[in-house]
């Protein structure tokens, strides 16, 4: 394999150096390759950085600037990025191979090309190309409780145990992720493997003020990297997140609540009260396995994605494809109970 980029939502540079050799993946190419930050200077939102990151353009080109599209309640999709190229495209161009594992916007809906693609996770409805993958592909669980707290009295126990079943809920939807890539690298291994994980996120933004949980999770992140890494043996490695996340301020929260001595902030999101306590920074992290002059480093997201490909020595025009965007048409395949369905998940994890 000539690349491998991981996508970890929401790790945060500050976190990974403070655990050091506890993640001894993300330690050795801090060691022995690049390890930098990225100051965004847009907003930290997942969708539209992911789609810089996919693309290779900046927010202005791609135009992606949040989950669902301004005033329409439907998700972004591939079909909607205003920007022609798309990565499947651009190194099936080159005569290579790619996987593309739950990207967000881009692998949405999944579509033909050489090698395979799936969406799903988290928000997106799961599907896959080639569609007879499908049956390769493990569910991913139901939610394992109601996130909001608008008909629970907020107390210690009702914390504790919410917190428990949330924290669990992404460790296992990390986990069937991680199965399902197994599946389809079983199928075909492509010459470059893009794979995001949402899970970091979550689990922050609902208990960033428990030091050992979120340690928990960011050893689970670091141990499938350093396996990925084990079974493709590929000779370039990007791990890369979207942005980091911070402690939420006291005066943006309804509530505090203190639960086995962590000070857990009561917010109010879209009208319903929820209990979290990290939020979005503004400082994405970037990983690699060669080590690179402080000057060559990206400092954009948009850049990554050509930066390692010119490591694997893979040339590509990024965003430089007028034809190969996908038909517009492609964005409607959701039909009306999917795209519901989406929608109310996207609600119950307070995503306005």
């Amino acid at each position: 394999m000539k690349l491998l980029v991981a996508g970890f939502d929401a790790m945060c540079p500050e976190v990974v150096a403070r655990l050091g050799d506890e993640l001894p993946t993300l330690a050795r190419l801090a060691r022995d390759g690049t390890f930098a930050r990225i100051h965004l200077t847009d907003s930290a939102c997942t969708p539209p950085i992911w789609t810089s990151i996919a693309t290779g353009v900046a927010y202005g080109e791609h135009k992606v600037r949040g989950l669902t599209k301004n005033g329409t309640g439907e998700l972004w999709s591939a079909g909607d990025v205003a920007t022609a190229t798309l990565p499947d495209v651009a190194l099936n161009k080159a005569g290579l191979t790619v996987g593309l594992l739950n990207l967000p916007v881009t692998t949405h809906p999944p579509r033909a090309l050489a090698g395979w693609m799936t969406s799903g996770d988290m928000i997106y409805p799961q599907a896959v190309y080639p569609p007879r993958l499908a049956d390769r592909l493990e569910r991913y669980p139901d939610p394992y409780c109601s996130y909001d707290y608008d008909v629970d009295t907020i107390s210690v126990d009702v914390v504790r145990e919410k917190t428990g079943l949330i924290f669990q809920e992404f460790i296992d939807r990390a986990q069937v992720s991680y199965r399902n890539l197994s599946a389809l690298l079983d199928y075909h291994e492509p010459d470059v493997l893009m794979a995001y994980w949402h899970f970091l996120d979550s689990i922050q933004h609902h208990m960033f003020a428990i030091p050992e949980r979120v340690a928990e999770a960011y050893r689970l992140a670091d141990q499938m990297l350093g396996s990925l890494i084990e079974r493709l043996s590929p000779e370039r490695v990007v791990a890369v997140s979207d942005h980091g996340m911070r402690l939420k301020h006291e005066h943006e929260t309804v509530d505090t609540i203190t639960v086995d001595g962590h000070r857990l902030y009561v917010t109010d999101w879209d009208g319903h009260r929820w209990v979290v306590s990290g939020d979005h920074s503004s400082e994405a992290l970037l990983a690699a396995s060669w080590a690179e002059s402080p000057d060559q480093i990206p400092t954009r997201v948009e850049d990554v994605l050509p930066w390692g490909l010119r490591a694997a020595g893979i040339e590509y025009d990024s965003g430089r494809l007028p034809d190969s965007a996908p038909a517009r048409r492609q964005a409607d395949l959701m039909t009306d109970a999917e795209r519901g369905s989406v929608l109310a998940r996207l609600r119950e994890l307070g995503y306005g």
